[in-house]
């Protein structure tokens, strides 16, 4: 049981280290994409917002991928700790997803709750 919870820490640390600058490259692929589908037509904030969310896993994803060409020597920590980069990307992954779905979540119901009171 030790063991899954030191090895949990070292996952989340190399996906704190990564979630800003990923949440960024998101951010920019989402304003990117929302650009591109109609520069004329102004969305509400809200519909912009969960639209910008959906790409920070892409983010991640395109975050691994540069540190993986720029920096392959990084990883000789976590494999000391015996976890591999895979397993380092998976993890990061799904922690990206999940936090998706949690502000998903938050903004449906916000949304919803905002047409119950109006």
């Amino acid at each position: 049981m030790i063991y899954l919870k030191n090895r949990s820490k070292f996952h989340f640390v190399f996906f704190k280290s990564r979630i800003l600058s990923a949440s960024g490259i998101g951010i920019l692929f989402g304003l990117i994409a929302q650009m591109s589908i109609d520069p004329e037509y102004q969305t509400p904030i809200i519909q912009m917002i969960n639209k910008l969310l959906l790409f920070i896993p892409i983010g991640m994803i395109f975050k691994i991928l540069i540190e993986e060409i720029v920096n392959k020597d990084q990883y000789y920590f976590f494999y000391n700790q015996g976890i591999t980069k895979v397993e380092l990307w998976i993890t990061s992954f799904i922690f990206s997803f999940s936090i998706y779905i949690i502000f998903n979540l938050i903004f449906t119901i916000w949304t919803r709750s905002l047409r119950l009171i109006a």
